[in-house]
């Protein structure tokens, strides 16, 4: 009988996937912090999304945020975010994959 789990271990994970909160990093936000954007605890969980790679060792990683991540202070954001990705052996790519508006 196989032994029931809460987690899963290194190399039972195919992708994963996540969406970070964006409050800090969306246009829409008028009162949102526009420097040293990764001071925000929530701005840094996309650093957790990577830990987590780095733990169950994911054949793709899928990181979705909004538009605004890529030129707020420079991409600052999503400049931190894949440097760790790079680090931990990933190719990685940025971009806008569609935009929608109401």
């Amino acid at each position: 009988m196989r032994e029931a789990r809460l987690l899963p271990l290194p190399g039972d994970v195919l992708v994963l996937s996540g969406g970070p909160p964006c409050q800090d990093l969306s246009g829409h936000n008028r009162t949102r912090q526009v420097t040293d954007i990764m001071r925000a605890p929530r701005n840094r969980l996309c650093l957790l999304m990577a830990d987590a790679a780095a733990l169950l060792r994911p054949d793709l990683v899928v990181l979705e945020q909004v538009e605004g991540a890529l030129t707020l202070e420079g991409g600052r954001y999503v400049k931190t975010c894949l440097r760790k990705l790079l680090a931990l052996g990933y190719q990685v790519r940025a971009g806008v994959i569609g935009v929608f508006t109401s």
